[in-house]
C-alpha cells in the first residue's frame, strides 16, 4: 500500500506521527513573527530533539529562515506563497466580489484585489474599467511590493523586522520615473499608510496610471489584501477622489468583517511576519 491514503474519522492508525509532531512545530508561528528553539519547545511541550529535528527539516525544505545572530526561526517567503494559494480557493475571492462590484458600479475604472506572495503583489480578483481610455489588472499578475498604492499597502501589514528583510534582499529597481528607490522614503510611505489605512500612488509602476489602495483585515486584524482602484492620470482630474477613498475604506471595512476581522480591530495592525 502506498503512502498516500484516505485517512478516515478515528483512524488514527493511518495518521504520520512525525509529521503531526513536525506540523505543530510550524503552527507555532501562527502566534509570533519569530521564534527561539526554547520558546518553541516550551509552546510544543516535545523534547527538544525532536522539536530541532523538525525545525532543521524546515530549513532544508526552505519553509523557514533562521537568523544566526538572534538565533530565531521565521517563516520564508516559500511557505508564505503557499499560504497565497490558500487565499485564493477560499472565501476571500468570492466574498470580494459583492464589495468590488458596488465600487466598480459607482466609478467604471478597475477594480482588484490583491494578496502578498512571498516578496510579490498577487492580484487574485479583478473587474475590468469600461471607459474608451483603459488601464487593467488581470488575475495572476504580480509585482514587487515596494512600488504602487496596491503594494505598499501589503507591504506596510508586514512587522518593522520584515520589512527590514525584505528590504535588505530587494534591489529597488527604477521602474517609472516615479518609483520609489529611497529607502528613507519608502519607510515614509509605509508609516503614512499605517496612520492613514490608505494610500494613494502617481505612477510609481506604469506610467501614467493613479492607484488608491486600502487594507482587508482577517480575524486576527493582520493585512489579508488590498482593495484597489486604477485610474489614468489623464482622467483622474475630474475624479471624485474624496468619494473613491471614502467608497474604499468603506467596502473594505464591509469586506473585512465578512473574513471575520472583529470591529476596529484592523486599526491596531496586527502584523503577519
Amino acid at each position: 500500500m502506498g503512502l498516500a491514503q484516505t485517512l478516515a474519522p478515528g483512524d488514527g492508525k493511518k495518521i504520520l506521527s512525525s509529521l503531526f509532531r513536525a506540523m505543530g512545530v510550524l503552527e507555532c508561528f501562527a502566534e509570533a513573527d519569530t521564534l527561539t528553539l526554547k520558546e518553541i519547545v516550551e509552546q510544543t511541550k516535545m523534547p527538544k530533539t525532536t522539536v530541532f529535528r523538525a525545525l532543521k527539516t524546515f530549513l532544508t525544505l526552505e519553509y523557514l529562515e533562521y537568523d544566526a545572530e538572534s538565533g530565531r526561526y521565521a517563516l520564508s517567503p516559500k511557505l508564505l506563497r503557499l499560504g497565497s494559494v490558500a487565499l485564493r480557493s477560499n472565501s476571500l475571492a468570492r466574498f470580494s466580489q459583492p464589495v468590488m462590484e458596488a465600487i466598480w458600479s459607482r466609478f467604471g475604472e478597475a477594480v482588484y484585489l490583491n494578496v502578498r506572495s512571498g516578496d510579490e503583489r498577487l492580484c487574485i480578483a479583478s473587474l475590468p474599467c469600461t471607459q474608451p481610455l483603459q488601464v487593467n489588472m488581470p488575475v495572476g499578475h504580480r509585482s514587487p511590493l515596494y512600488a504602487g498604492a496596491t503594494a505598499k499597502v501589503l507591504l506596510a501589514g508586514l512587522s518593522d523586522r520584515a520589512i527590514d528583510r525584505y528590504l535588505q534582499r530587494t534591489p529597488l529597481v527604477k521602474l517609472t520615473d516615479m518609483t520609489p528607490t529611497d529607502r528613507q522614503q519608502l519607510w515614509q510611505d509605509i508609516r503614512r499608510i499605517r496612520e492613514s489605512g490608505y494610500a494613494h500612488s502617481y505612477g510609481e509602476r506604469i506610467k501614467g496610471v493613479q492607484a488608491f489602495s486600502v487594507p482587508v483585515y482577517d480575524p486576527s486584524g493582520g493585512v489579508a489584501a488590498a482593495l484597489s482602484l486604477l485610474i489614468p492620470t489623464a482622467r483622474a482630474e475630474d475624479a471624485d477622489i474624496a468619494a473613491i477613498k471614502h467608497m474604499l475604506l468603506e467596502e473594505s471595512a464591509d469586506l473585512s468583517k465578512k473574513l471575520g476581522e472583529p470591529a476596529g480591530k484592523g486599526n491596531q495592525r496586527i502584523s503577519y511576519p
